[in-house]
């Protein structure tokens, strides 16, 4: 199981601002690609136990589990990863908005409607 390896998440609409500010800066992005992400690790241990938390504190009444699918893993699927997005801030002044728990939540939120 890959659940204590790190990863870096990211709410989708902070994705959709970096890709904004790629096209309006395009003739400032000097470098093959950059990398956009949260620039924080969690384990995706603990990514199930904050959509668990989130998900009771916005429907208490609702049960919810998570199963873990059994599949042969490769180096890849094991590996850590956490953006450094410092290069792509520096050229367009981009930063992630929204938190971890707040874009869990709103997941959640909108899921349910």
């Amino acid at each position: 199981s890959n659940k204590n390896c790190i990863r870096d998440f990211i709410y989708i609409d902070d994705v959709v601002n970096a890709i904004i500010l790629a096209l309006k800066n395009i003739n400032k992005l000097n470098k093959p690609y950059y990398y956009i992400g949260s620039g924080k690790g969690h384990s995706l241990k603990q990514i199930s136990q904050i959509i668990k938390d989130k998900y009771f504190e916005i429907n208490p009444y609702k049960k919810i589990s998570i199963k873990l699918i059994k599949k042969k893993l490769t180096k890849f699927d094991n590996r850590n990863f956490v953006a450094n997005y410092k290069n792509f801030k520096n050229i367009t002044g981009w930063s992630p908005k929204i938190s971890l728990q707040k874009g869990i939540g709103m997941t959640i939120a909108k899921m349910d409607k």
